[in-house]
């Protein structure tokens, strides 16, 4: 391509795998005027000097550029507002005015009905629970408890010392009371309400072992369903230029946000699944 004349060779071109080159190809367009990244694709060797680390430099590229909404060019381009933003004391929601939302206010220790809806705490839960059978439980489990001195993963906790009971089988017991109490309310034995588990690289392996040790805890197959959650590019500075590792071919990677999940279950096909059903 025209844009890549003068920055990498026809013969280094020809090494790279057709995703590869995408990546590439995105990662110089997105960096002109820029400048930001040429520690990543400026001045490689020859063809036959590092061929494996420039393929895989590239394919990891292409992971990342598949990994986010946009492609890395548009991360990369998000991040360098919010680093300016954050350096130049901006506030972005400095047209806003704080207030306190309205909201409802059920206080369970009384029988008095609640001024705003009319009801009583065992009310509320009632009519609640009437849709009780139309309701996902979706679990962020991507971070391991390293900040409780604990060294495996948050759901394999004990949540007391007199029963040893995880926070998984706990969760797990409280969903499988709700479908029960959804058999009672519709009559239909055949609800089942499905739980889906946001799993990081840290944390998939673990929790996957952890249900299979535990017979998915009483869940039937099929009605758990994981998501891994996919990392971001590691960035050195504030004009959001790549972090490499030990070598230039290896970008550095870090755990994206809890807001991974919208977009997990969106690419995965449970919303739409779940909206048929």
């Amino acid at each position: 391509p025209s844009t890549l004349e003068g920055i990498v060779s026809a013969d280094n071109w020809s090494l790279l795998s057709p995703r590869g080159q995408t990546a590439l190809q995105n990662l110089i367009e997105g960096d002109a005027g820029i400048n930001a990244q040429t520690h990543v694709y400026a001045d490689w060797p020859a063809a036959g000097t590092d061929d494996d680390g420039k393929i895989r430099l590239t394919e990891k590229l292409a992971d990342l550029d598949a990994s986010y909404p946009g492609g890395l060019t548009a991360y990369l381009g998000k991040a360098r507002v919010l680093l300016k933003e954050s350096a130049d004391g901006t506030n972005p929601f400095s047209d806003f005015e704080a207030s306190v939302p309205e909201g409802e206010n059920l206080v369970y220790d009384t029988l008095e009905p609640d001024d705003h809806t009319g009801m009583t705490f065992t009310e509320a839960e009632q009519t609640g629970l009437t849709g009780i059978d139309s309701v996902a439980f979706v679990l962020v489990a991507g971070g391991l408890g390293e900040r409780l001195g604990y060294s495996g993963i948050k759901l394999s906790l004990e949540t007391n010392l007199v029963t040893n009971k995880s926070y998984l089988a706990m969760y797990a017991r409280y969903i499988q009371a709700m479908q029960r109490m959804a058999h009672v309310k519709t009559g239909r034995k055949e609800v089942r309400i499905p739980l889906v588990i946001m799993t990081s690289g840290d944390t998939d392996a673990p929790t996957r072992k952890l249900l299979e040790d535990n017979d998915n805890f009483g869940f039937e197959a099929g009605q758990i369903s994981i998501v891994c959650q996919d990392k971001v590019a590691a960035l050195k500075d504030s004009m959001a230029g790549l972090s490499l590792g030990d070598s230039r071919w290896d970008v550095e990677t870090k755990p994206h946000g809890h807001g991974d999940v919208h977009y997990l279950l969106l690419r995965e096909g449970h919303i739409d699944r779940w909206e048929k059903e």
